[in-house]
């Protein structure tokens, strides 16, 4: 039986990608706008697409281009993530008047229904999944899985790339894993229970563990704070006064600096757990999404 987040998986890669992939075919003219939560796990696309295109795909909210990009860029491509249209808000709003009035070549993957007033506000291109998503981390594995891919089948389309091929492949095949699993729900009842407030994370794995502590911190009377790896040793050595509960979660990219800080924290009387999402770090952010989809919204094993 398909376990429910290779249906989100699937979902992705049944999609039509083509219409995408030209327009990013040329990545410095390229970007990705999306909101919340969606912009967080979107947030890999720079890192990834530096990796397997060569040139960075653009992350931004509505506001950021709004404010900051529009003003000083005569052209652009743009690809707009929405997880839903019935509520538009007024910074999504504009930025769809900017795409228009600077006849910006604009396609809008809706994770939701077209609304009228989506319809009304934007007529360029809209893909609509026609999905009813409530969690957060249900976007967020739909997001991962189709920025990854998108990135993937742009690379072989132009370079022919193996590790694109691979990591296409990898996505296809990709399964929960009982093990992680099992350490997720153990670190995960240290933060619930606040007896981790101090959190590690790499850069790719980074825009996902925000999601996923800001859905569990909603419970808590205090949210967890998360740092990115390399703010090591700065913010360490600030914690050297007290003792020290921290997890670090990273892909084996940067388990050598994971285990620096855990050593460090343990040096100091303090306590570290560690996390490891083993295999091609390209994939990390989707098992990652999967493992903590399963675990934190008790989804049918």
């Amino acid at each position: 039986m398909e376990f429910f987040e290779k249906q989100l998986i699937n979902k992705v890669l049944n999609m039509n990608l083509e219409e995408l992939m030209q327009l990013i075919i040329s990545p410095q003219d390229s970007c990705i706008v999306a909101e919340e939560r969606i912009y967080q796990a979107a947030s890999i696309a720079p890192l990834i697409s530096e990796t397997l295109i060569g040139a960075p795909i653009r992350c931004y909210t509505p506001l950021e281009y709004s404010r900051y990009v529009a003003p000083y860029r005569d052209y652009d491509k743009m690809l707009i993530l929405m997880d839903e249209s019935e509520k538009i808000t007024p910074q999504m709003k504009n930025l769809m008047d900017i795409c228009r009035i600077m006849n910006i070549q604009t396609i809008v993957i809706l994770f939701g229904r077209e609304s009228v007033e989506l319809k009304k506000i934007f007529t360029p291109e809209i893909i609509s999944l026609n999905l009813d998503l409530k969690d957060e981390l249900s976007k967020t594995i739909l997001t991962t899985t189709l920025i990854v891919r998108l990135l993937a089948e742009t690379s072989i389309k132009k370079s022919g790339s193996e590790r694109a091929k691979n990591v296409l492949n990898e996505i296809k095949t990709i399964e929960p894993n009982k093990e992680s699993e099992e350490r997720l729900k153990y670190i995960f009842s240290k933060i619930l229970n606040g007896n981790i407030m101090q959190i590690f994370s790499d850069h790719i794995l980074l825009g996902v563990l925000n999601i996923a502590i800001s859905e569990i911190a909603m419970n808590m009377q205090f949210k967890p704070v998360i740092y990115r790896i390399d703010d090591h040793p700065k913010i360490t050595m600030k914690m050297r006064e007290k003792i020290v509960r921290t997890a670090v979660f990273t892909s084996e990219v940067e388990e050598d600096i994971a285990k620096q800080i855990c050593n460090y924290i343990k040096i100091n009387g303090g306590e570290a757990e560690e996390y490891i999402e083993k295999g091609e770090p390209i994939i990390a952010p989707i098992q990652l999404s999967i493992n903590l989809n399963r675990i934190i919204n008790k989804v049918d094993k």
